[in-house]
């Protein structure tokens, strides 16, 4: 028997399939997404649509620019087209340029602005101020049915899969089921993965093949090679990869900047017999080498492409390392001895401690870590003073637990793994003192251990340091981790596949001159979208404008297919009729589609795909029970129309609760009046002051006993939540111990379960127990309508626990002043909004007992 949860799995797997083929991902055999099966092609062409002509190719803007102020700060979002146009499937640059109009135009640095293109429904005014705010609430909320047609602010994970496939994670999709948004399919199974800017290499050591992943366009670049490449780095500027072969006696040079078929994309180097196992100096200069069937080390000079030393090593190297501090190469051999390389002078190598497993460096270079077993322990070298043996310099070493397979790096801790046991050891090597060494600290990923043999990455650092997603291949899953949690959170289940590798893509905006912030991106299908700005800070920054997208100039996305949903809204729990009608581009109906097929999709885990019937001229009919309510995408498809896979067409239908729908409330995601993610006019009105009950069985009033006269920091989370809910109380706990005794005076954390009949009080203390939770931080439960009252007014409640969002608001009450913020970020991510928020109080007179909706 399938359990429910099973079920809810598959259907968010089916979905994701779905969506993938909407974005013209490649599909294989192999994997196992349950895609719909598509009508024959062989399908006849309606003569409705077989006889009109195609229309002219529309005039595309080579550079869109808005610019709007607000309170005395300037913005300006600009869209300028690298090719001709602002055109479907081109490239594009997208700038913001943030400015205080009060100060002589000063920039406003240290922002981390992010844009969207949200699509506009056909016939859909522009969106006004308070329109805008409810589109970000939808995106911050995570309204996956909404999801914006394109991001410059994100950064997704690629998971290296065993059925030949990289799977594309959004890790910050508010779901606590799988967040996959798409596939690359690859030739053949791969061995390595390693960032290149925004994109990806792959090794396909059985197609002899090292593979560009063009991320954003879901598509792959093929350069052959010859031999097997299995291992990989990136040299200084991104442009090259060198690929390490197994058996073979050269390194594959790939030129990136040249297509797969120009002359000189790859090159190859002369090096000894592999397998190659690579290390690149941080200059770029040099580049280190096992050979000799890894029982030798070569120095490779990259301005010449020539071996400059070589070194023979007393057993086969299990790992290889560069020191920019010591201008060296390291390589620890399997009987336990490191040697070191360099140019100048012959090789040193140190006494044998413990079978070798693996080497890490400090960015510095100074630090080199050493795992060993037999026994098991943790070394830490002084490369800077390494001018004798190298393993007569070790200043540190503690036993770690058994069988350790790997050491991982994260932006400033080496992370031990171990075969069988979930159990890891973390130590900080950036800030590594050996007269006050810190230790190691313990921490658990997963139910399972890791294993051994493995070469891909198994840890991601996330882009503006976020943490890191660790990848435990035996769980099936990988984990966000923000260093100094005892243990990583789940993040995104894999099914049905296991992965081998996770790197993590970032597309984000960065600045690129002081208040200017840049990046390129591709851009969508041809319409009309909604640019949505928002710029966190003091004060908050928002703007809406509209941007037209040509289509191609080829013409083969000029849609010559209109739909439009006919049928009113449906209702939850009620089946309910879904119209949809098929049109030309003159409005005219079109002939008969015998293939025309609709799927229904509510994320994460609603997804039909009703039988239809015929019920007008080309006005399709389908009987829908739907579970949830809120938006549903709804996709049509018709092969014989030109909406094969990846062209389908995709509408929007609202379902409502069984009563009437009530009226919207105005959303609040930014601040005109620098009050951050807090609206300036909307839900002005006091913070509710229900009775709610906390962790110790003491009843409070919301307002009076725990909110009034405070700094407020606020979540929702439910105790059995799998999702963010593990991270969102991380995080809050290392905010407790950076703001001291400030909890529990000026300022409250409260988190409020969004699953009041399951979590009683007993059930929260020991939730809170485990997080450390002090005076002053409330885990609070209580009657469902007294609690969703509180999470009304703090703009957090959602209808299942599976749903709740991932943001926190922060708040003073006395001064009405609230602002949102993603609370999966770093603890000084939540402390900086707290200052933020502290000069804007400042700068205002207090307002008692009045508040706007976070």
């Amino acid at each position: 028997m399938i359990s429910s949860s099973s079920t809810r799995v598959l259907r968010a797997v089916a979905v994701l399939g779905l969506l993938c083929g909407a974005i013209s991902c490649k599909k294989s055999g192999t994997h196992r997404l349950l895609l719909p099966k598509p009508a024959a092609a062989s399908v006849a062409m309606p003569a409705a649509l077989a006889v009109q002509p195609m229309q002219p190719v529309p005039a595309a803007l080579d550079v869109t620019s808005t610019t709007v102020t607000q309170d005395g700060m300037g913005l300006t979002v600009s869209l300028r087209s690298l090719s001709a146009g602002l055109r479907a499937y081109s490239r594009a640059t997208a700038q913001v340029q943030l400015r205080d109009a009060a100060i002589e135009s000063a920039p406003l640095t240290g922002r981390q602005p992010q844009l969207w293109l949200v699509k506009q429904e056909p016939g859909a005014a522009d969106a006004d101020r308070e329109g805008c705010k409810r589109i970000v609430r939808d995106i911050l909320g995570g309204a996956t049915a909404l999801r914006p047609a394109a991001h410059f602010n994100h950064f997704e994970l690629l998971t290296l899969d065993d059925n030949a496939s990289v799977s594309i994670i959004d890790p910050l999709l508010a779901s606590s089921k799988t967040r996959m948004v798409g596939q690359i399919t690859l030739a053949g199974p791969a061995a390595d993965i390693v960032a290149v800017g925004r994109d990806a290499v792959v090794s396909l050591p059985d197609h002899g093949q090292v593979v560009q992943l063009l991320v954003e366009k879901r598509r792959s670049l093929p350069y052959d090679v010859g031999g097997h490449p299995y291992d990989l780095e990136v040299l200084p500027g991104g442009g090259v990869v060198v690929a390490g072969d197994v058996t073979g006696t050269t390194l594959a040079f790939v030129d990136l900047s040249r297509t797969p078929t120009q002359v000189g994309a790859v090159s190859h180097v002369e090096v000894g017999a592999g397998p190659h196992r690579l290390a690149v100096a941080p200059q770029g200069d040099t580049l280190a080498t096992t050979t000799a069937g890894r029982r030798g080390v070569a120095l490779v000079d990259l301005s010449s492409r020539t071996v400059v030393a070589r070194a023979p090593l007393s057993s086969a190297a299990v790992a290889i390392a560069w020191s920019a501090a010591a201008q060296a190469g390291y390589a620890l051999s399997e009987n336990g001895i490191v040697t070191r390389v360099r140019k100048t002078d012959a090789a040193v190598q140190s006494a044998p401690r413990g079978r070798g497993v693996d080497l890490a460096v400090s960015d510095d270079g100074r630090w080199l870590a050493v795992l060993r077993d037999q026994p098991a322990s943790l070394e830490i070298l002084d490369t800077s003073k390494d001018s004798d043996a190298p393993g007569g310099l070790v200043v540190f070493a503690t036993p770690v637990l058994p069988k350790p397979v790997r050491l991982v790096r994260s932006p400033s801790m080496v992370v031990v793994l171990h075969a069988g046991i979930a159990e890891a050891e973390a130590l900080d090597v950036e800030k590594f003192d050996p007269k006050r060494p810190a230790g190691a600290a313990r921490i658990t990923v997963g139910d399972h251990g890791f294993p051994a043999a493995v070469l891909a990455p198994w840890l991601a650092p996330a882009p503006n340091d976020e943490g890191s997603f660790i990848l435990n291949p035996a769980d099936r899953n990988v984990y966000q981790w923000m260093e100094g949690m005892a243990a990583p959170s789940g993040s995104s289940a894999l099914y049905p596949w296991t992965a081998r590798g996770v790197l993590a893509s970032d597309q984000s905006l960065r600045e690129v001159a002081p208040g200017t912030y840049q990046t390129d991106g591709t851009l969508p299908a041809p319409g009309r979208y909604t640019a949505v700005l928002l710029a966190r800070g003091t004060p908050q920054l928002l703007a809406c404008t509209a941007v037209d997208i040509a289509p191609d100039l080829e013409q083969r996305d000029l849609q010559r297919v209109r739909a439009t949903v006919t049928s009113p809204a449906g209702q939850v729990g009620v089946a309910s009729e879904l119209r949809v009608a098929l049109t030309g581009l003159d409005g005219q109906p079109l002939a008969d589609a015998p293939d025309v097929q609709m799927i229904v999709v509510q994320l994460p885990d609603f997804h039909d795909q009703p039988v239809l019937r015929k019920v007008g001229p080309s006005e399709y009919a389908a009987t829908v029970t739907p579970e949830h309510t809120g938006p549903h995408e709804v996709m049509v498809q018709a092969v014989s129309l030109g909406l094969g896979a990846g062209k389908g067409l995709a509408l929007r239908w609202e379902v409502h609760g069984a009563a009437a729908p009530a009226a919207p409330v105005a959303p609040v995601a930014a601040a005109a009046g620098g009050a951050g993610a807090a609206a300036d006019d909307a839900g002005k009105g006091s913070l509710p002051d229900v009775t709610l009950i906390d962790q110790d069985g003491v009843k409070r009033r919301f307002l009076t006993d725990v909110a009034r006269g405070k700094t407020v920091f606020f979540n929702s989370f439910f105790t059995t939540c799998g999702g963010t809910c593990p991270v969102q109380t991380s995080v809050f706990a290392a905010l407790q111990k950076r703001l001291g005794s400030r909890v529990g005076k000026d300022i409250v954390l409260i988190s409020v379960t969004v699953d009041p009949e399951n979590d009683t009080p007993e059930v929260l203390k020991a939730y809170a127990t485990k997080y450390g939770a002090g005076p002053g931080w409330y885990f609070l439960t209580g009657t469902e309508k007294d609690v969703q009252q509180v999470l009304e007014a703090m703009d957090l409640y959602a209808k299942r626990p599976d749903d709740h969002s991932p943001m926190a608001a922060v708040g003073h009450e006395p001064s009405m002043l609230w602002r949102k913020v993603l609370n999966l970020k770093a603890p000084a991510a939540l402390e900086a909004e707290l200052t933020a928020l502290e000069q804007d109080v400042a700068r205002r007179s207090p307002v008692k007992h009045k508040t706007t909706r976070p």
